[in-house]
């Protein structure tokens, strides 16, 4: 590259000199010497405009599109400290026994639980290990959770403590505690219903836990192959055995196959179920008939019904009774139903590939007890509103009431079940899993002419089905004689 190039002074132009010649390659697109400091001045706010609408534009996205995502991060040290500060609402029985409340201060904040006996349905709650029960089907209402965005951009603004709202349930703290003492030596899980709504006044799971000691015991808790986190009542798997028997007859008799003094030549004869050989005992002088295999719980003339009903069939009437469905309540209900009934005199004696659960089985129950009409479980009975006035409990979805089978056949089915000491009632004692182990169940409604309450227990290992009966009958005969 050469040089530039200065000219001399010329003859004729004493002084002056020739401009510098640069290389044509070098360009000033906005040149200094064109642009003035008005110019540049404008240029400059473009460019400070320019950077303040980014920063307004990335403020907008991570302060309101990423908002709510970025609230509920599990790490976010905002959320967690006024998780902390949250003051939970009560829990009370019906009769407004407290079952749980929150003391403390600031962020040291603790639940506690007055009756440790109380069982799944008011659940547990645990910062460190979440919530179930109740605390979990309530949750938003024990926090205090506003649905108004208004109302929780104002107590975010103002700092102010959450405080929740308290619930009442349906549950008896004292038939509770008196059903969980009774339960204590066994493994297994009890649920009595009041009728006419069928509302949950006892729900033991054996064996329980204390949800003061939850934090302390948890591992232990989760390693223990008893599974004492587990509510039995709601997602306890159980296979019924004859337990189903007094359903199948009563949709036996609906359609017409049957009437309870149809012979049943094969009353006493035996099936055999996983290698194990199985059959009723029946006094001498006994009518052969339906009604004497309901009342001694006879296997034998069960099976003969499978060359009326095909699988479909008995499919259908088990969904009927609420056998293939989870039970609507604010509590952890889901079960994992098996495959479709392939054996249907295997079936037809509660065994093959059926499932079920206490709660299920007293819903059914209680339907024949209602002379054929379904219900609908209830575990609350009031909440407060956000102004803290006490308002009816409303389920998510309406309740009804669907005709299953006719009064006339509830009546007869319950009318054939034996009766002891003022109780319907019947025990079974159930061949239940590969391993063969034995559980004893106790079914019951009570008092006898005009039955209010209905029982349903499930003794886990326990081959005399007598000591479900015993313990069942003993809580009920206790609950009848309470003023």
């Amino acid at each position: 590259m050469l040089p530039p190039t200065i000219v001399g002074e010329g003859p004729g132009v004493r002084g002056a000199r020739s401009p510098v010649q640069l290389p044509s390659f070098i360009f000033f697109p906005m040149s200094p010497i064109t642009s003035s400091p008005r110019e540049r001045i404008h240029r400059l706010m473009q460019a400070v405009l320019l950077a303040f609408t980014g920063v307004a534009l990335a403020l907008a996205y991570w302060g309101v599109a990423r908002a709510p995502a970025i609230l509920a991060r599990d790490d976010n040290p905002r959320l967690v400290e006024a998780a902390l500060r949250i003051q939970r609402g009560r829990i009370y029985d019906i009769h407004n026994v407290l079952l749980a409340e929150t003391v403390g201060e600031g962020n040291r904040l603790t639940r506690v639980y007055p009756i440790p006996s109380i069982g799944p349905a008011v659940g547990y709650y645990s910062f460190r290990h979440g919530t179930s029960g109740i605390e979990e089907g309530l949750n938003s209402t024990l926090r205090g959770d506003s649905t108004s965005a208004w109302e929780m951009n104002r107590r975010q603004l103002r700092h102010e403590v959450q405080v929740g709202r308290d619930v009442r349930l349906t549950l008896n703290a004292t038939w509770q505690q008196q059903a969980a003492t009774l339960m204590e030596p066994y493994q297994g899980a009890m649920v009595l219903l009041a009728l006419p709504d069928a509302a949950i006044r006892v729900m033991v799971s054996q064996p329980g836990y204390d949800p003061n000691l939850l934090d302390q015991q948890f591992a232990e808790l989760t390693a223990d192959s008893r599974a004492p986190l587990l509510n039995r009542v709601t997602q306890g798997q159980y296979q019924p055995g004859m337990v189903l028997q007094p359903f199948f007859l009563a949709a036996a008799l609906e359609q017409g196959l049957l009437q309870l003094s149809t012979p049943a030549p094969t009353l006493t004869d035996s099936v055999i179920v996983a290698g194990q050989t199985f059959a009723c005992t029946v006094p001498d002088g006994i009518p052969q008939n339906y009604e004497s295999a309901l009342i001694y719980a006879c296997p034998a003339p069960m099976q003969r019904l499978s060359m009326n009903w095909s699988a479909a069939a008995l499919e259908d009437i088990l969904d009927q009774f609420g056998f293939t469905q989870n039970p609507i309540l604010p509590l952890n209900t889901d079960v994992p139903f098996g495959e479709p009934v392939q054996n249907v005199p295997l079936a037809l004696i509660g065994q093959e590939n059926l499932t079920v659960t206490p709660l299920q089985v007293a819903l059914a129950l209680a339907t024949l007890t209602n002379g054929g009409q379904s219900l609908r479980p209830q575990l609350v009975s009031g909440v407060q509103n956000e102004t803290g006035v006490w308002q009816p409990y409303l389920p998510p979805t309406p309740s009804s009431l669907l005709p299953i089978i006719s009064a006339g056949t509830a009546r007869q089915i319950m009318q054939a079940l034996p009766v002891s000491r003022g109780i319907i009632g019947h025990d079974y004692l159930v061949l239940s899993g590969p391993e063969g182990n034995m559980n004893s169940w106790y079914i019951a409604a009570a008092p006898l002419a005009n039955p209010r309450y209905v029982l349903v227990l499930v003794l886990e290992g326990e081959e005399d089905s007598q000591v479900a009966v015993a313990v069942g009958q003993t809580l009920l005969q206790t609950i009848l004689a309470t003023p």
